[in-house]
Parts: C-alpha cells; structure tokens; sequence
C-alpha cells in the first residue's frame, strides 16, 4: 500500500486491523486504518480471517469496489479494493508461500 501511495486512514477494514499500527507493528506509529463503511471507503482491505465482514458486507464490496491487489497463502487470503467511484487501477495478483505482507 505504501508502494501505491495507498494511505491506511482512506483504508476501511475491522477488527484487529482498526488499531493503531504501533499495536500491531509494534512500532511508534499512531495512524490506523478507517471503520469499515461500504458507503464511503475510498479503499477496502479484507480477508477471510476477519469477523467482522457480514455477507452483506462483503456483496456490496464486490458489487461496488474494484480488486487491485490479492494475497494468496495456506488458504487465508487479503484482498485490496478500491471504490469504483474512484479512478480505476489494474488487478495485481500476487502468490505469497511465507507470508501475507500487509503493506
């Protein structure tokens, strides 16, 4: 996300995502990702270990975001959206045996 300018706080996600990065990188940086809201995120990341995505949820993510980054590892996967109403970008897949890296 880095790499792509893409910036957490514009980033809608759940639980255990929503903390602040320090808690979860275990570093000095405060800024965590953005409440999920499916109305309004300019950008989605989801997972299948995440509880918190209702079915609800995860049809209008596919009916109005687009998939440009997917992680694929041991059968969890992370998958990057971006908000159709926002300028379209290629899907970019990459396969990952080690780790799912999260930026």
């Amino acid at each position: 996300m880095q790499k792509e300018n893409i910036k957490i706080t514009e980033t809608g996600c759940t639980f255990p995502n929503i903390a602040q990065t320090k808690y979860l990188e275990l570093n000095e940086d405060t800024t965590a990702f953005a409440n999920l809201n499916t109305e309004e995120n300019k950008y989605i990341l989801y997972s299948n270990i995440y509880n918190d995505f209702s079915e609800k949820d995860i049809n209008k993510i596919r009916k109005n975001y687009i998939k440009i980054k997917s992680y694929k590892s041991l059968g969890v996967f992370l998958e990057l959206y971006k908000n159709k109403k926002n300028e379209s970008r290629k899907i970019i897949s990459k396969s990952n045996k080690s780790r799912i890296p999260f930026n």
